[in-house]
């Protein structure tokens, strides 16, 4: 797996400063560029679950502010 992420190391990096620069960007649309940068399914699958993660951060926050 380290090396498959090495491989692909820039793509990696712009979809990390893709995000960091841009809170706006929605999931789809970070589906969308995971999937046009990334061919290597395993890295896919773990960028892919980071979309899962965060809705459900967001929905713990909500709740805690209610």
């Amino acid at each position: 797996m380290i090396g498959k992420a090495q491989q692909n190391y820039w793509k990696l990096k712009a979809v990390d400063a893709i995000e960091s620069s841009n809170d706006a960007l929605t999931a789809e649309d970070r589906d969308y560029l995971i999937n046009g940068l990334i061919m290597d399914n395993d890295l896919k699958q773990i960028l892919l679950s980071g979309n899962e993660i965060k809705d459900n951060s967001q929905k713990l926050i909500a709740l805690q502010q209610t």
